[in-house]
């Protein structure tokens, strides 16, 4: 939990009125499913970096390399929104950090600064041990958590409306189509993406078999817990007045912190400090542990070959210490291509789930071809289950519409050229490791369908060819394709124990 809770039930309000609430459990549910493909996975090689791996086990040098990309950018993508959300609220006090553009709140200069200074700092806290890091968040999750539902039960005190979820539009005031919007641009699947890092770190945690899937489906169930009671207390504490014009046009003095405008509305001082100190805890807690997880990844992808060699450099803590800095580069660049908190939400939800599919397809393709190795934790109907959790993953990408999308295929693009300049390096060379394209054409054509789809969409800038509705079975039919296609694309038996095989000594 980071700065999801700070903002989440806010847009989520504004995109879907009180049916957020059902966005919500839509959200949890999907991610839950999703999470699960990866439990088994992970229980199966608990090894650092391990969903960057995966996919090499399967499918082979360029497939993995892709999905790798996705994974590594998405997690980038980490601390730089939760630092933009702590500006953000900071900026009520401070209001030169933040101006607005277009309805947009981006940073100023002075606040682009201050943002490189808390990713500085960050990255270089990163270089003591995993344990370290692990110890402050064991601390900071105690914010986290204790603080919204302390915010809930004050605003649930103070002010509680039952009219507001009927009125004013309704319970559904937007549609059906305002959920799906609510889930990938809302912040909703974003505040549940926080169980990443249990995945990539498992290899460096305790008895990950055990830990592992109850990590993945307790931590999911304390925060919708969360965040369903932090929504009602939110939607009934808003006063009839600010709804005149309906829920999407609800908005507060300080909209960058709408939480403290709140308790400014509710004339709750003390509340309004409390949401300050945790607006600066809970969100930093959040990126400073994703760096440590990106920078993992990174350190997983060298071993790869698709990053270089460089990356693989541990100091004495163990911390890949020019993983953690190429973060800080990435990081200070990813506030531009979308600005704001909810449009960094947006591409950073894009490139986490993309990179989700890595579940369902490995899990199938390793249940077939490595049907001996020990499993400590199995998934029933894997085939259905797998079906279900690729379809709801390209559904969430898919809705968060072409303005975003497209961004992410131009980052995509970008991989590519970083993988050729790879290719071309001596070590790659001297290596001569084959992109198994073979094994990997399915890729192309799934990128391609998304970016096609997601343009003749009606979402976020499509082009609204596909009407809502037939949009769903479309993913639906074209999910089912790509996921048979991944399935009779793996490598074979012999490829996949070697692949682990080399992999494993090299984590030794």
């Amino acid at each position: 939990m980071g700065s999801a809770w700070l903002f989440g039930p806010y847009y989520a309000a504004q995109m879907a009125g009180p049916a957020s609430l059902l966005a919500w459990i839509v959200g949890w549910i999907a991610m839950v499913i999703i999470a699960m493909t990866m439990a088994e996975l992970v229980c199966m090689f608990p090894v650092s970096g391990g969903n960057a791996r995966f996919m090499y086990f399967s499918h082979g040098t360029l497939a993995s390399f892709v999905f790798s990309w996705l994974m590594w950018l998405g997690y980038a993508a980490v601390a730089p929104v939760e630092t933009m959300g702590v500006l953000q609220y900071l900026a009520s006090v401070f209001p030169w950090l933040t101006t607005t553009k277009a309805h947009v709140t981006v940073l100023t200069h002075s606040g682009y600064g201050i943002a490189a200074i808390v990713l500085l700092l960050m990255c270089l806290l990163n270089f003591l041990s995993v344990k370290w890091v692990s110890r402050y968040n064991s601390v900071a999750v105690w914010f986290k958590v204790l603080v919204p539902i302390i915010v809930a039960v004050a605003l649930l005190a103070v002010l509680f409306q039952p009219h507001n979820f009927s009125h004013f539009g309704g319970f559904m005031p937007n549609g059906w189509g305002s959920i799906a919007s609510t889930l990938s641009l809302g912040g909703v699947i974003f505040a549940f993406a926080g169980y990443a890092p249990a995945i990539v770190l498992a290899g460096e945690a305790k008895n990950p078999q055990k830990t592992v899937p109850l990590v993945l489906i307790g931590a999911l169930a304390i925060c919708l817990f969360v965040y369903v009671i932090l929504e009602v207390a939110f939607i009934g504490a808003v006063h009839s007045k600010d709804l005149a014009q309906g829920w999407s046009h609800l908005h507060y003095l300080h909209d960058s912190s709408p939480f403290v405008g709140m308790a400014e509305q509710l004339g709750l001082g003390k509340l309004k400090i409390l949401i300050f100190i945790t607006a600066i805890l809970a969100p930093l807690g959040t990126a400073f542990i994703f760096i440590a997880t990106s920078s993992r990844v990174a350190y997983a992808m060298s071993q790869n070959g698709y990053f270089p060699h460089v990356m693989m450099h541990l100091n004495s803590k163990g911390s890949p210490v020019m993983a953690v800095g190429l973060n800080f580069i990435v990081g200070l660049i990813l506030f531009f291509p979308a600005p704001g908190w909810q449009g960094m939400v947006g591409f950073l939800v894009s490139a986490f789930v993309l990179c989700y599919v890595i579940g369902p397809i490995c899990l199938m393709a390793l249940r077939r071809e490595l049907p001996d190795q020990k499993r400590p934790f199995k998934l029933p109907v894997q085939g259905v289950w797998s079906y279900v959790a690729f379809c709801v993953a390209n559904l969430i990408v898919y809705w968060t519409g072409w303005d975003i999308f497209y961004k992410m295929a131009i980052a995509i693009v970008i991989g590519f050229v970083v993988l050729a300049i790879m290719r071309s390096t001596k070590r790659a060379k001297a290596k001569a490791l084959s992109l198994d394209l073979y094994h990997a054409w399915w890729v192309i054509v799934y990128l391609v369908g998304m970016v096609v789809i997601s343009f003749l969409g009606s979402f976020g800038g499509g082009q609204k060819i596909l009407p809502e509705g037939w949009d769903v079975l479309v993913i639906a039919v074209f999910s089912l394709v790509i996921l048979w296609w991944a399935y009779a694309s793996r490598l074979p038996a012999e490829r996949v124990t070697a692949n682990l095989g080399a992999l494993l000594q090299q984590e030794k």
